[in-house]
């Protein structure tokens, strides 16, 4: 059937006027192939399901349910579900549609429930990197292919010392350089080799000098192609002052 090929789990619930209760009517296909137990063990057994959510989750699924319910608007659950034989919980998103009668009644609901563990592993590999940028002793800097800044980090601003994003962001990355022309033969490296290390004298916001031991690379989609430059840099002032001590 159609509800086969699709990859989601499709399912009804029943739900009486009066007493809220919900009775599992229907469960398609996909529920072996996502959580390893057949529709009908799901249907003969009506807490399986959420005996499988985790503990953690299991709360605030129950809230959202009743919240879509009383409503009567779709709204979507997110949690944790342990499939059969498995030690490791995968991540379902659930979208419950209700179905109301002639009187405004909620007597069912329809629902979609997808797996989205590849998804929100993605969303957190993305996140720890963000984090581990943000949090980074070294300034970082992003920017577009032509040199315009999208990104700075905190270090970034207390090495340079700006205050606001709005000094920084939209700006080209050879304005922060006492030297344009070696800034500018940075761009011309990056775009030719795709990465750089070397030194540059960096330009404080007050016009003060410092220098910067500056590392960058072009940073590629995932197709392979450029998409934006990353640099790194370390405020190496006190150590050169120390070479010519």
């Amino acid at each position: 059937t159609i509800l086969d090929n699709i990859n989601e789990i499709i399912y009804r619930v029943r739900i009486d006027a009066e007493t809220l209760e919900q009775t599992l009517e229907f469960v398609s296909a996909q529920s072996t192939r996502i959580t390893g137990y057949r529709p009908e063990e799901f249907l003969q057994d009506a807490g399986l399901w959420f005996r499988r959510v985790h503990s953690e989750d299991t709360e605030a699924s129950i809230r959202a349910t009743e919240a879509i319910i009383h409503s009567r608007t779709s709204g979507t659950r997110v949690y944790r579900l342990l499939p059969r034989d498995r030690d490791e919980y995968i991540w379902i998103e659930d979208k419950m549609v209700p179905e109301t009668d002639r009187s405004g009644r909620v007597v069912g609901c329809w629902g979609v429930a997808r797996d989205i563990t590849e998804r929100r592993n993605a969303e957190e590999q993305l996140r720890m990197k963000e984090e581990a940028i943000s949090s980074s002793l070294n300034a970082i800097m992003i920017t577009d292919l032509e040199g315009v800044i999208s990104y700075v980090n905190a270090s970034f601003f207390k090495m340079w010392k700006y205050l606001s994003a709005g000094d920084v962001l939209n700006r080209s990355f050879l304005d922060f350089w006492r030297n344009q022309d070696g800034a500018k033969d940075v761009m011309k490296r990056l775009r030719e080799r795709g990465h750089w290390r070397g030194e540059l004298t960096g330009l404080r916001k007050d016009g003060s000098p410092f220098e910067v031991q500056l590392m960058a690379n072009v940073v590629a989609d995932a197709e392979g192609r450029p998409h934006h430059l990353m640099a790194s840099c370390i405020d190496i002032t006190e150590s050169k002052q120390t070479e010519r001590a």
